[in-house]
């Protein structure tokens, strides 16, 4: 919305600069003697440069406007205040797994590439591809608005009384070590779940999003609403090629947590590319729209989505809840 609102008034600046200017000219030449007429004409053309390099500094002061705007925006809804642009204040964080590093190696100077090499440096652990994509995207997202890159770390690195000056962190996936992370929370309005087959293969996927009644209280546990995600045990691909994903902020003490991830890892994929593009916008509208009042740094909210899912990238990616404490 401010966005289009600062759109709408550069160009409401621009035309009516331009409109004044042939105005100007017009009646110059129709009450002006014939012997000056030169003299006013370069006199109206020296105005309708001036009016022009005019028109220029309200474009580009808006353009900064509009990028301060959004790295602010961005930025509230990631955890941070006004106070900061989140430099070292931020950090990425991919499950690790153990597996051969070997498989992990890339080349290239593209920005996913250098987010990989990051990951993988300095380490014998290894990520999942899909991951990595999704962690890259949102370096390309904080690049892309002229904020500080995030850090990257393995999520066996994070340590809640540890006073590294991190005071955000965006949590890629739903795996073993998040869900266990997660449950330390009590300031959250959602909830992730696991259930294995009787071979001990992973066989669903339960995403619940919490609901507030009428007196603005979280209702309880049993009536949330769920979502499950049905995996086929040798391939781990949704049964029905339905998937869920997760974007949402929670608390723990004084460090304030993002998770994004789906059921699958397609899904995080899909979702991480998603909020980083233009995704993150919608939501942040959605979230005030939903509250009715604009959201704060630290406030936590939870959003489901659901996502068809066939190995390649979802074009169908769709809200199905929102939760977010109202205004009253």
């Amino acid at each position: 919305m401010q966005d289009l609102l600062a759109r709408n008034i550069r160009l409401s600046v621009t035309i009516s600069l331009l409109i004044a200017s042939s105005l100007l000219l017009i009646v110059t030449i129709i009450f002006t003697p014939h012997n000056e007429l030169l003299n006013v004409i370069g006199l109206s053309i020296s105005t309708s440069g001036f009016a022009t390099s005019l028109v220029q500094i309200i474009e580009q002061l808006t353009e900064r406007i509009e990028k301060f705007s959004n790295q602010r925006r961005f930025l509230r809804l990631f955890g941070c205040d006004d106070k900061t642009n989140g430099d070292g204040s931020i950090a990425i964080i991919v499950p690790a797994f153990d597996l051969n590093p070997t498989n992990s190696q890339q080349t290239g100077n593209s920005l996913k590439q250098q987010a990989q090499k990051l990951v993988w440096k300095f380490s014998t652990n290894a990520a999942i591809k899909n991951d990595v994509t999704a962690a890259s995207y949102f370096v390309s997202a904080f690049s892309k608005l002229g904020l500080p890159v995030p850090q990257i770390k393995w999520d066996e690195e994070i340590n809640i009384n540890d006073d590294d000056g991190v005071k955000t962190y965006i949590l890629i996936g739903l795996s073993n070590d998040v869900i266990e992370f997660v449950k330390k929370s009590t300031d959250r309005y959602f909830s992730i779940s696991q259930k294995t087959d009787v071979n001990n293969n992973l066989a669903e996927i339960i995403i619940k999003g919490g609901l507030f009644d009428n007196y603005n209280q979280l209702i309880e546990e049993a009536r949330w609403t769920s979502y499950s995600v049905l995996l086929d045990s040798q391939t781990s691909i949704p049964k029905n090629s339905v998937d869920y994903a997760l974007f949402a902020k929670f608390r723990i003490n004084k460090k304030v947590f993002i998770i994004c991830g789906g059921g699958t890892e397609w899904g995080t994929r899909d979702i991480g590319t998603h909020i980083s593009g233009s995704g993150w916008r919608r939501i942040y509208s959605d979230l005030i729209i939903e509250k009715g009042a604009h959201i704060t740094a630290k406030e936590a909210f939870a959003v489901v989505f659901q996502l068809t899912i066939n190995k390649q990238q979802s074009q169908s990616i769709s809200i199905v809840q929102k939760c977010i404490k109202k205004n009253k």
